[in-house]
């Protein structure tokens, strides 16, 4: 009997996180999140970025960008399964899309002007759950490296 209870409030509680990234900008925020902090802190710099990439992708106004970022820290903090933040990414955006959202990933992450083993991990488990080449991830990541002036300036800690 008692593990029948906790087998139906284990399925409401996923149920719920499930519905949560049911929805794009939900579930590319939740994605910047767990990029966000995949080195251990997240700063004040990354979530300065996150809340700018929501708002430039999905036309939020600044109120509305830290609304969803709070939302999706609060998800993040209790799950920690990427994958149905990938499968709406994977079955909603096409191929030019899907890069879309590899390099905003990409700019949270590098922000800090560093890249940490488990954020480089993440990215390939990333691209492989949207099916984003490792060329086309690649290519994304020089892309936001030119773009942030971090050519002679990138360090890795790997």
């Amino acid at each position: 009997m008692f593990n029948q209870l906790i087998k139906i409030f284990k399925s409401e509680d996923e149920n719920e996180q499930s519905s949560f990234v049911n929805d794009q900008s939900k579930a590319v925020a939740c994605l910047l999140i767990e990029a966000a902090g995949m080195d251990g802190t997240v700063d004040t710099t990354e979530t300065d970025t996150i809340k700018m990439v929501l708002k430039d992708q999905f036309n939020l106004s600044s109120d509305e960008a830290d609304e969803l970022t709070k939302e999706a820290h609060k998800h993040v903090s209790s799950s920690n399964q990427i994958l149905p933040m990938t499968r709406v990414i994977k079955e909603t955006y096409d191929q030019a899309g899907k890069i879309k959202i590899i390099e905003m990933i990409w700019e949270v992450i590098l922000s800090d002007g560093v890249l940490h083993a488990y954020e480089d991990n993440l990215m390939r488990r990333i691209g492989a759950l949207i099916y984003v080449s490792d060329r086309d991830r690649g290519a994304a990541k020089k892309r936001v490296i030119d773009r942030l002036g971090l050519s002679d300036s990138l360090q890795t800690d790997f």
